[in-house]
């Protein structure tokens, strides 16, 4: 899918205001953990490594491909006999592989978008009541947010073996989510910390208004963007007259 913007719905509610003046004024954005997630079972694939001998092999080539890596100094056989003995370590505390999964979770930095800036229960959930507002960023070939991943849903939690080679496992572990939570059509940037990281101002290209945000709150994002170097669009969500549906326009 190509995507030339990704948004980001928010609220003026608290400590959230002065939230939006850092990413306006300083160009700072929040990766949360996954543990802060309102979803629980996001982020919580099923492990499972297998009891077929065709798996537990598999799983020993594994970890002797990773071993040797690690330290090439040592000789294949020693290796494989580090790699036979990890292995039988692994199958005694098969049943703490979860918890071993939760701590490497901990962490882990999520920043969830939006490819719709128009969608009513986003604009009710995490926009307050349509009383916030939606960031627009540049999300086309190049820029900060081109690094996104799309959010894939479905009825059942996703299988990882972790001893197998499978270039698709992080995106299982970080991009599944219920088929409940389609309607956000998700994007999202990882890393591997949470908390706050800098990305270019250039890549923020707008603000929408929700079409209940207060004037005084509006006031107050035009008083930020006048500091800034890049000026950025502004928009407003209106109620469409004959449709179940929001008009973005031009502000």
């Amino acid at each position: 899918m190509i995507k030339r913007f990704l948004y980001k719905y928010g609220s003026f509610e608290g400590d959230r205001r002065n939230y939006l003046k850092e990413i306006l004024l300083e160009g700072k954005i929040f990766f949360s953990n996954p543990y802060r997630f309102n979803d629980p079972f996001d982020c919580r694939p099923r492990l499972e490594i297998g009891t077929s001998s065709e798996d537990r092999e598999q799983a020993r080539k594994e970890i002797f491909r990773i071993l040797c890596e690690r330290f090439p100094q040592a000789t294949k056989q020693q290796n494989r006999q580090e790699a036979d003995l990890v292995f039988s370590r692994i199958e005694n505390y098969y049943n703490n592989l979860s918890n071993q999964y939760e701590d490497l979770l901990k962490d882990y930095g999520v920043y969830c978008l939006s490819a719709s800036c128009e969608n009513l229960l986003m604009w009710a959930h995490y926009g307050a009541g349509h009383t916030g507002y939606c960031l627009e960023f540049n999300a086309s070939e190049g820029s900060f947010f081109s690094n996104a991943f799309e959010v894939h849903y479905q009825k059942d939690y996703p299988v990882i073996n972790p001893f197998l080679s499978d270039p698709e496992r992080g995106k299982k572990a970080i991009l599944t989510k219920s088929l409940d939570w389609a309607y956000e059509k998700e994007w999202r940037l990882t890393s591997s910390e949470h908390g706050s990281m800098d990305f270019p101002s250039r890549d923020l290209a707008g603000v929408i208004f929700g079409c209940k945000t207060k004037v005084e709150d509006i006031e107050d994002v035009k008083k930020w963007i006048g500091i800034r170097e890049q000026p950025i669009r502004m928009h407003r969500a209106v109620i469409n007259d004959r449709y179940y549906k929001l008009d973005i326009i031009g502000f």
